[in-house]
């Protein structure tokens, strides 16, 4: 009964060499028709980067400007309309204050969104901008004013 034991261990050991062996010829097929796989996705990969146009930041660039060099890279051009902001009080009409996306790399054909002022923009936000600065005056003023009024009831102890 012993010796059936030990050669049922070691037909058993043996059992799992040839398993193991046949397990080995199936990766082997499978990771050739694999590799075959993992180099067409690998030059897909590169293809399409190749492809890709880098843009670059055209932010406070003159709106035609910006729009011939974007179309001359084969993008297309969305102009929008910016709203009045405190910040665009110094800029130019015609100027583009934004851009989506504002950099990077796209595929030919892609959207580029610019956004840019106008006159009547270019007015509301110089007029947010001055209102802003006469509210700071003001402020200034009641502080000053404040801080100059003698003060009458302090108490210093002893």
């Amino acid at each position: 009964m012993a010796k059936k034991l030990k050669i049922s261990k070691m037909v058993g050991g043996l059992g799992s060499l040839l398993s193991l062996a046949e397990a080995v010829k199936v990766i082997e097929k499978v990771s050739a028709n694999a590799a075959h796989l993992i180099d067409k996705a690998i030059d897909r990969h590169y293809d399409n980067k190749r492809d890709l146009i880098p843009i670059q930041n055209l932010v406070q660039l003159d709106f035609f400007t910006a729009k011939q060099h974007l179309e001359s890279q084969g993008l297309k051009v969305v102009p929008l309309l910016a709203k009045p902001l405190k910040k665009y009080h110094d800029r130019r009409a015609d100027e583009v204050v934004d851009m989506v996306p504002k950099t990077g790399k796209l595929r030919p054909g892609s959207i580029v969104k610019l956004y840019v002022i106008d006159q009547a923009t270019l007015l509301e936000s110089q007029r947010r901008f001055q209102e802003q600065v006469m509210q700071t005056r003001r402020r200034n003023k009641r502080i000053g004013a404040t801080l100059s009024k003698p003060i009458k009831r302090l108490k210093f102890k002893k």
